[in-house]
This record gives C-alpha cells, structure tokens and sequence, in this order.
C-alpha cells in the first residue's frame, strides 16, 4: 500500500541519452543527468585499444560485445561479453584492447 501511494504510475517518454565524441582515450562519454554516476562506450578493434587513467575508480568495467584484455602493466584479465571487472580506486592505468564494445560505469569527476 505505502509504495502504491508514493510511486507515480503515469506513462512517460523515456529520455534516451547519446554518447559524445570519443575523448583522448577513445570513450565516448555519455551526459548522464546523475551528479555521480558517469557513464562511457568504447567500440574496439583489433588494432585499437583504450586507456583507462589511474584515478578513474571506482569503477566497473561491463564487456557488451565481443572479447577483450586488461592490462595493468603488471598482469592481463581476459573478459569476454557479458563478463564484469571492478575497478578499485587506487588502480594504476589499464589498457583495454581486444574487439568488442566495452562500457565504463564510474564516478564523477
């Protein structure tokens, strides 16, 4: 009863919210009216890669499509789709290369 009399069962259009242009990074970063919550979309090919920056964490890494690898310079995680990694906030730069499409949910900066 209490949720039925705080929710609002109204139809609405749903904002549907695109990506921008590719950063120095290769994400494309997508304007999310949340104060904290960023969101990016990275496309992969077999000769591309992306960088994650050190200080990016928290963070989680979603595998949308396709198959790739994580680089921390010192060991290499091998996702495929649908496959999730964490990103603690102390993390040094990661290197994400493969083919795939690969989103990043993180905080605000």
């Amino acid at each position: 009863p209490e949720l039925i009399r705080v929710l609002d069962f109204q139809p609405t259009v749903p904002g549907v919210l695109l990506p921008g242009d590719a950063d120095e990074n290769g994400w494309n970063h997508f304007n999310t009216p949340a104060r904290e919550f960023a969101l990016a979309v990275s496309n992969l090919s077999e000769k591309s890669s992306t960088r994650i920056p050190a200080s990016t964490g928290p963070a989680v890494i979603l595998v949308l499509d396709g198959k790739i690898v994580i680089d921390d310079g010192t060991s290499l995680l091998e996702m495929n789709r649908g496959e999730s990694a964490f990103v603690p906030w102390k993390s040094p730069d990661l290197f994400v290369r493969g083919e795939g499409r690969v989103s990043l949910a993180s905080v605000k900066r």
